[in-house]
């Protein structure tokens, strides 16, 4: 066990959409160990994992054959990879959409800096990350991206933005939208300053 990364993957069923539209799985399980799917020139690619879960495979399934490294008090993880987890998925809470707009703060700040980190050191990620220790010195001069990026990293899932206001979000206007709306603003203060004039 020490020093060994289990990899386990689950097929997904298709949805209802796809199935109504008549969409077609690409991925296939060969055994309980390899999956295919199609690749260059209508070539099959291989994929081997320690386990492979069929699409009609049932979460009791799933713990049932993970429930050995879990006796050795190992962690399993509904997904995401360390350091970009959000800190309830740590802390084994509850999980909603809410975790993945954590990732995405993380992953804005690591694309504008170039590859950085806003929970800075690789090896204590992690613990900063439950503790908070957050650090967005390196787009202080992009503020846009400063507010967008500490709401999506807000410890509290509940305010964090939702995936439309963080496409809404001034961060991501238009080299057009941005003028206009501050023409826009400028008009309405300059009506609502007249408006209160007129009335005293």
């Amino acid at each position: 066990m020490k020093g060994k990364i289990r990899v386990f993957c689950r097929v997904r069923p298709l949805n209802e959409k796809e199935v109504v539209e008549k969409e077609r799985r690409v991925l296939t399980g060969l055994d309980e160990f390899t999956v295919e799917h199609p690749w260059k020139d209508d070539k099959a690619k291989q994929h081997m994992y320690d386990r492979v879960f069929e699409d009609n495979a049932t979460q009791e399934d799933v713990f049932e054959d993970t429930s050995y490294y879990i006796s050795f008090n190992l962690s399993v993880q509904g997904c995401g990879s360390s350091g970009w987890q959000a800190p309830e998925q740590l802390l084994h809470g509850r999980r909603t959409r809410a975790v993945d707009l954590f990732s995405l703060g993380c992953v804005l700040f690591f694309c504008i800096t170039r590859g950085r980190h806003p929970f800075v050191n690789h090896l204590e990620r992690d613990i900063n990350v439950v503790n908070y220790h957050v650090n967005l010195f390196l787009v202080e001069h992009i503020p846009e991206a400063e507010d967008l990026i500490s709401r999506l990293l807000n410890p509290e899932p509940e305010l964090r933005p939702n995936s439309l206001e963080v496409l809404q979000h001034p961060l991501f206007w238009s080299c057009e939208k941005r003028p206009s709306f501050l023409q826009e603003t400028s008009d309405r203060v300059e009506l609502e300053d007249r408006m209160a004039d007129s009335a005293s």
